[in-house]
């Protein structure tokens, strides 16, 4: 023989049901607005850091921009060659020091 099948149900009230909805909602809220937090500071770690390097790019540049215009100023002598003072012509081979008369 089978067992009498009771149709009672328990009642849950209502406040009790939405009240573990609440709590779970919450747990949701704040797991969103965890994670827009934590987006929102790797956002702005990763502009920092894009900061700094174009900032060091453009010293590096300026470094590089003053080195060229340096050595366009002054380029460098002709081995083999000395520098002559003023707009003098050269001296005849009789008059250079060093040298015997020929």
């Amino acid at each position: 023989m089978e067992a009498p099948i009771s149709s009672y149900q328990k009642t849950k009230p209502v406040e009790a049901a939405s009240a573990g909805m609440g709590n779970l909602r919450q747990r949701f809220e704040n797991m969103a607005k965890t994670a827009e937090e934590e987006n929102k500071k790797k956002a702005e770690e990763e502009r920092t850091r894009r900061q700094a390097r174009e900032l060091q790019e453009t010293q590096q540049k300026s470094k590089d921009m003053k080195k060229s215009e340096e050595r366009d100023r002054s380029p460098p002598p002709v081995p083999g060659q000395m520098p002559r003072k003023g707009n003098l012509p050269p001296l005849p081979p009789q008059h250079q020091v060093g040298r015997p008369n020929e």
